[in-house]
């Protein structure tokens, strides 16, 4: 058995056929340790390059979510702003509703006071019209007053030439009497 273990053949003997064959599995082995450590090695690339993009992913989604919350920040910051506007508008408003109140207050205090003064004017015309009146009727009795004392002192006048003419001849009578009716018509006249 021993010599035919040794004994050569076409291939080697049975001891390096052996020998060759482990080599060979060694061999296989190791060629399949190493596929299975590059397919473990390409496994924990793929795991780290989804990992880098789950990563990635996570970030730009981080990323996403920043931005609309800045969006979100305007919008609030924007509204904000039309708000503080509209207030103020409103404010304006008032305020101009507040002006053009006071200058229709203004308006009818003015129209109010030249009513007043126009009144006032009325009232005035009206005094000196009475005044005015009251001095012509004064001035009427005035001169209806100097009217009768002229006609007094007349009459006085006549009944002295008459009285005079008593002394006197008829002829000296007659004619005073025509005279003091002259006179006595002339002054009925001017009275008149």
């Amino acid at each position: 058995l021993q010599a035919s273990w040794q004994e050569p053949g076409p291939e080697g003997t049975l001891e390096e056929r052996a020998l060759v064959g482990t080599l060979e599995e060694r061999a296989l082995v190791g060629t399949l340790e190493a596929r299975a450590l590059v397919g473990t090695l390409e496994a924990r690339a793929l795991v780290g390059t989804l990992e880098a993009r789950a990563l990635v992913g996570t970030l730009e989604a981080r990323a996403l979510v920043g931005t609309l919350e800045a969006r979100a920040l305007v919008g609030t910051l924007e509204e904000r702003a039309l708000v503080g506007t509209l207030e103020a508008r409103a404010l304006v408003g008032t305020l101009e509703e507040r002006a053009l109140v006071g200058t229709l207050e203004a308006r009818a205090l003015v129209g109010t006071l030249e009513e007043r003064a126009l009144v006032g004017t009325l009232e005035a015309r009206a005094l000196v019209g009475t005044l005015e009146a009251r001095a012509l009727v004064g001035t009427l009795e005035a001169r209806a007053l100097v009217g009768t004392l002229e006609a007094r002192a007349l009459v006085g006048t006549l009944e002295a030439r008459a009285l005079v003419g008593k002394h006197n001849t008829r002829h000296g009578r007659e004619s005073d009497r025509q005279g003091a009716k002259q006179l006595l018509m002339a002054s009925r006249a001017s009275l008149i």
